[in-house]
């Protein structure tokens, strides 16, 4: 996902800490959080496809807002590309 984060780095800086909010964080990208929080119940199946970006705080709200649609369209094209390939397994 690194790859799809370079858009948004293009607005605002990466967070290249290893623990980021108390999660251990690899290359800007955290993969676990508490149950519930900010994802679906455990419950829930098939699994969601589910993204959650954060911004820092401190930088100008329009600087966050175009740092997120960056990385939403470029999280897209490639998503759009893996169902594409997907399909030929």
């Amino acid at each position: 996902m690194k790859f799809r984060l370079k858009a948004a780095e293009a607005f605002l800086p990466l967070d290249k800490r290893a623990l980021i909010d108390g999660f251990p964080a690899r290359n800007s990208v955290v993969r676990h959080s508490f149950p519930g929080v900010l994802r679906a119940p455990p419950i829930v199946r098939p699994r969601p496809f589910e993204i959650i970006l954060e911004a820092p705080k401190g930088h100008p709200a329009y600087l966050t807002e175009w740092a997120f649609v960056a990385a939403l369209q470029s999280v897209l094209a490639g998503y759009r590309k893996f169902i594409a390939y997907a399909q030929n397994l």
